[in-house]
């Protein structure tokens, strides 16, 4: 600051030299900054904000059946079907889910509109190792058939 107070340190072009010290310190702080962008992560960090199942070390998987028991849509599943009683239902997955996560509950087949009231169950399919055994019932516990949603997780 010395050198700025006496007039020693000059700048081109009529440039004040005090704004040149400003505008070095500001670049040195801010280069490193906006090299890394806003969406870049940390280092050591992973790259994508929205992490695929795939980048969490793990396997989706999904149904949404009708209380017929048709397949309306889905992730990785192979099909479905009404088993016994009509409130009975197995869907098939594309692998073995023995040592995966399952978890269920009534929902409808279309995109809109208001669910059916009801709770379902679900568990390992006896006898398949890629499928789970759904059961459906209205909210009182009689038995009922009804479209639910099931998601499998499953470790790598």
């Amino acid at each position: 600051m010395a050198l700025l107070a006496s007039g020693a340190l000059r700048a081109p072009y009529g440039i004040s030299a005090l704004f040149l010290v400003i505008l070095s310190a500001f670049v040195a702080c801010a280069v490193p900054a906006l090299a890394q962008g806003p969406n870049d992560p940390p280092p050591g960090g992973r790259a994508s904000s929205t992490p695929s199942a795939s980048d969490l070390g793990m396997a989706l998987m999904s149904a949404v059946v009708r209380a017929d028991g048709t397949l309306a849509r889905g992730e990785g599943v192979e099909s479905s079907a009404v088993v016994g009683l009509s409130h009975q239902y197995e869907v098939i997955f594309g692998r073995d889910v023995t040592a995966c996560a399952y978890t269920v509950d009534i929902g409808g087949f279309e995109p809109f509109g208001i669910p059916p009231k009801g709770v379902a169950a679900v568990i390992g399919r006896a006898g398949n190792v890629r499928g789970v055994y759904v059961e459906t019932f209205r909210v009182d516990g009689a038995e009922l058939p009804l479209g639910f949603h099931v998601l499998v997780f499953c470790g790598r």
